[in-house]
């Protein structure tokens, strides 16, 4: 595995942990009747009640709205940077001519000790 491979799954795998953590914070969102149990141990879900008053509501929805789009980019990135080609013939763009002459660079260079 690639450092970039292994740097994108650390990446995503934090993100996701991140992402988990606060999906199960209860704190009174809205509409969201107070006093809902909570999987959280409960100085973790004190300290979520008081960040959502303190945010009036918006912070840990604004928080995973945002790392939902992270990982959303972090996962098209990875999927451009794995087979750039396959990538742009999927969103119908041509392959950008610096990313053919390192593809080329690249395969010029992992096939030198094959012939």
């Amino acid at each position: 595995m690639s450092s970039y491979q292994a740097a994108y799954k650390t990446t995503y795998n934090v993100v996701n942990d991140i992402i988990k953590i606060l999906s199960k914070d209860r704190a009174p969102v809205c509409d969201m009747p107070p006093g809902i149990k909570s999987d959280l141990h409960p100085d973790s879900q004190e300290e979520f009640i008081q960040f959502s008053l303190l945010t009036h509501g918006f912070g840990t929805p604004a928080h995973l709205a945002g790392l939902t789009t992270f990982t959303t980019g972090l996962q098209e990135a990875h999927r451009a940077l794995s087979a750039p080609s396959e990538f742009c013939k999927a969103i119908q763009r041509p392959v950008p001519t610096a990313v053919k002459s390192a593809l080329l660079d690249h395969f010029v260079t992992s096939n030198q000790g094959h012939g």
